[in-house]
């Protein structure tokens, strides 16, 4: 099956991290992606995804919850869902989009999450852990 990693990154306002869609400026969703081939573990693909999405570094990471996800038998993960700290600057838009990101990145509330893509998910996460 295939594998995806997410991360839930929280600033001292208790906002989220976010990322867009590619094809949606207005359809958000938590940092993270799939995994790659060349990932040694889960952990190495949520910090390369966060790295390459936020420019941030994370520590602390924790994992949450894994859980299949999908609608299909084509969009059916194993969805992995970690909890980290994070260090850095996020990079400008146009920092981003130079590095091939075309995805808004920035803090919201966690009910534009959990309407946005994945929302389901995000919200089972959400009150699962008490976020």
């Amino acid at each position: 099956m295939r594998k995806a990693v997410c991360v839930i990154l929280k600033n001292s306002e208790g906002k989220i991290l976010a990322v867009s869609r590619k094809d949606n400026p207005n359809l958000f969703g938590l940092v993270g992606g799939k995994v790659d081939d060349a990932d040694n573990s889960l952990e190495d693909a949520i910090i390369r995804e966060t790295l390459e999405e936020t420019n941030l570094n994370i520590f602390n990471i924790k994992l949450l919850d894994t859980r299949e996800h999908g609608v299909s038998e084509e969009t059916l993960y194993e969805q992995n869902c970690f909890i980290a700290d994070w260090s850095g600057e996020l990079l400008s838009q146009e920092e981003l989009n130079e590095k091939g990101e075309t995805g808004i990145v920035k803090w919201v509330d966690k009910n534009i999450l959990e309407n946005g893509f994945f929302g389901e998910y995000n919200k089972i996460i959400f009150d699962k852990f008490n976020i």
